[in-house]
């Protein structure tokens, strides 16, 4: 039972963190400054991916979400969870998962948890499941990255995010103001700890990261 509480909890604390970027992005004070470590122990660098299923191995599941296809990996789950998950072609589905080196080397996204429509079931790589919930955000909604890191360098509307996983460029020019300049409620500088939201789209690959929301932090988020 404490188990089965643990994942109901984390899964609720994700979809807040998701629900608090997207409050941010549409609010006219960008500044706030949020404790990560109220809803995470660890730096952020997940996604959240959500479409139509079309191919189901043993290992992953392909999901189309509208703009190309991206591969679930199911490799860090037990056999009884996968076997569990009834998953078939043409389901909808929402993951949420892990961005990490494979993912550059074109390996898809690692699950931490599948919610599946059809059945109305969010299932968990530890072989629990939860019946009878809803997906945290819609599905259909086109998959998004949260990223934490450090600002290491800046450049006009462009910036040097230093993560867990990598460097990355971040290009801010898709957002209302500039988060660099010296004007307005939010004025970003080297050195500054940020979390970092937006689409999820090709040019990640490249690591480039064009961005949405920006919220500052008060401090690194704890390891372990």
């Amino acid at each position: 039972m404490s188990d089965r509480v643990g994942e109901a909890v984390k899964w609720s604390v994700a979809a807040l963190a998701m629900a608090v970027v997207l409050w941010v992005g549409v609010g006219l004070d960008q500044r706030p400054v949020l404790n990560p470590s109220a809803w995470r122990s660890q730096p952020a660098s997940w996604v959240t991916v959500s479409g139509r299923v079309v191919s189901v191995q043993d290992h992953c599941i392909a999901v189309d979400h509208g703009d190309g296809t991206i591969t679930i990996r199911l490799t860090d789950w037990s056999s009884s969870a996968k076997g569990a998950l009834g998953i078939q072609n043409g389901d909808e589905a929402l993951a949420t998962g892990h961005l990490d080196g494979s993912f550059f080397r074109g390996h898809g996204v690692r699950a931490d948890s599948l919610y599946v429509k059809r059945l109305k079931t969010r299932f968990h790589q530890n072989g629990l499941r939860d019946v009878g919930v809803t997906p945290p955000v819609p599905i259909g909604a086109r998959p998004r990255f949260v990223l934490d890191g450090v600002i290491e360098q800046t450049e006009g509307r462009w910036f040097t995010l230093k993560t867990d996983i990598g460097a990355f460029s971040v290009d801010t020019t898709a957002m209302a103001y500039d988060p660099l300049d010296e004007q307005g409620h939010q004025q970003l500088d080297e050195g500054d700890v940020v979390r970092v939201s937006g689409p999820l789209d090709h040019e990640i690959r490249r690591r480039t990261l064009v961005v949405q929301v920006i919220t500052r932090l008060t401090h690194w988020p704890r390891s372990g």
